[in-house]
Parts: C-alpha cells; structure tokens; sequence
C-alpha cells in the first residue's frame, strides 16, 4: 500500500527547515508560506516559499499575518526561496486569508 503524502498547494502555511542557510538569510525550522502552485509543486517536489519570522521589521517587502490567523510573525516576501519539500519534512499548519494572499502576491509581482 502506498503512503499518500502532503504536497502543499499556494496559500498553505506549513512549517519546513531552511538549512543550510548562508548570511542574512532566514535558518531554521519554521514557518513559511507556499506561493507556487500545487501543480508545479506536485510535478518538481519543490515548492517556493516565503519564510515567515516573528521578528517585526517595517519594511514594504514584509507582511504581517492577520491576527486571525494561528500562525504569528511577518512574511519575509523579499527571501522567498525553492525547496524540496520532501527532504525538509514539510508540515502543514494552516491556510492564509485569500484577501492576505492577494496583498502578498502584489508585492511579489512588484518584486519581478
């Protein structure tokens, strides 16, 4: 029988462990928010993430999570990075706010 795993879908907020990491960049396991597509992710086993940190930074490249939300701290939109999600031992947490995901994905469209 085969074990059915996780393949996170835009919006997911999941924790995932970010080493190695190299200078400023985000470490650690923690939490982050998938903003590719379930089907890239599903056909690469990557998925591209923003990391998201409690540390809080007035900076138009950060957004901070909707009280609602479980998960606390600010997106780190300006570090979001590919991984392979199946060697970091992803885990799901908890979907983000479409109206939150769409401000997200503004400044990512700014970004490129």
């Amino acid at each position: 029988m085969t074990e059915k795993r996780y393949i996170p879908e835009k919006g997911d907020i999941v924790w995932i462990d970010y080493d190695p990491s190299a200078g400023k960049e985000v470490q650690k396991i923690r939490p982050g928010l998938v903003v590719s597509r379930k089907n890239f992710n599903s056909a690469t086993n990557f998925a591209v993430l923003c990391p998201i940190t409690s540390t809080k930074i007035n900076l138009p490249t950060r957004y901070t999570l909707s009280e609602q939300n479980k998960t606390k701290g600010q997106v780190v939109i300006h570090q979001l990075k590919s991984l392979d999600f199946k060697i970091r031992n992803i885990e799901f947490i908890e979907k983000i706010y479409q109206v939150d995901l769409k401000k997200i994905e503004q400044v990512i469209g700014y970004i490129f």
